[in-house]
């Protein structure tokens, strides 16, 4: 019962999360139980603490995104959609620009975009041009103002 106290204290604390050996699966080389199946890093030896932060903590797939990033995304997705009718000319832009800097320059004063508008355009992968990638773009954004 005192085990069972102390982990209920642990984890409401959030000063140490247990690892149960059926929250992750086998390691393939030795068949014990790992917290990266994939390296084979910290085979499972009985109960043991894992970090709450960090690679190797039970948490680490959930990744933190600043607010800033958040409320940034609808301003950058509003300035690609409005550049899609006029993509070629943007890209030659970028071709022709002499650096990353110099395309952003150029970008803001051609365009009126602003800052995070043109190094998020700068930032866009080119699969995102094609018409599937730019609806899907245009789905986020709607999701975003509605």
């Amino acid at each position: 019962m005192k085990q069972f106290v102390s982990l209920g204290a642990a984890l409401l604390l959030g000063s140490a999360v247990m690892a149960f050996p059926w929250s992750t699966p086998p390691c393939e080389e030795s068949g014990t139980w790992c917290r990266n199946s994939n390296s084979g890093q910290s085979a499972f030896n009985g109960w043991q603490q894992l970090p709450t932060s960090g690679f190797g903590s039970p948490y680490h797939k959930h990744i933190a995104v600043p607010v800033e990033h958040i409320l940034a995304r609808p301003h950058i997705l509003a300035g690609v959609l409005g550049l899609s009718r006029e993509i070629e000319e943007v890209v030659e832009l970028i071709l022709e620009a002499s650096s990353r800097e110099a395309a952003a320059d150029q970008l803001k004063s051609d365009y009126g975009l602003s800052e995070i508008q043109a190094l998020g355009i700068l930032d866009m992968p080119l699969e995102q041009l094609t018409v599937d990638g730019l609806e899907a773009l245009e789905l986020e954004y709607r999701s975003y103002v509605n």
